[in-house]
Parts: C-alpha cells; sequence; structure tokens
C-alpha cells in the first residue's frame, strides 16, 4: 500500500473523536424524537377534538333534516 503510515496512526485515534460526539448526539436526537412524536400525536388528537363539533353541526346542516329546516325557513 502506497499510504503513508501517519494515516494509520492517526486514524484509530478519529474513530474514538467521533465515537465520543457521535454516540451522545445519536442518543439525544433519538429522545428529541421520541417527544416530539408523543407531542405531536397528542396536538393532532385536539386538533381533531376541536374540530369534531364543527364538523358534525355542518354534515347535520347539509344532510338530514337541517336542510329541509333551512329552506323552509327561507321560504318564510
Amino acid at each position: 500500500m502506497n499510504s503513508p503510515s501517519s494515516f494509520f496512526d492517526t486514524t484509530p485515534m478519529d474513530t474514538v473523536w467521533f465515537l465520543i460526539i457521535g454516540g451522545p448526539s445519536l442518543l439525544l436526537f433519538f429522545l428529541l424524537m421520541l417527544l416530539y412524536g408523543r407531542a405531536a400525536r397528542n396536538l393532532q388528537r385536539l386538533e381533531a377534538i376541536s374540530r369534531s363539533p364543527v364538523l358534525s353541526h355542518f354534515s347535520e346542516t347539509v344532510t338530514g333534516a337541517g336542510l329541509s329546516t333551512i329552506s323552509l325557513s327561507l321560504r318564510e
């Protein structure tokens, strides 16, 4: 091999530094991912709950007895 010997002397130390910095960083990002996943799920659930009465009222108005009530009131 035509590589200088200094390459082989520094590579193991660089790997150690990568593991020292990369390991905790990977753990931190994993924990943040778990925390964000829970928060996003709860936010989506709250949004669906708050939107539910509006959508049910609208669907009752457009379909079913609500439409006939609106059309009767418009004729008067």
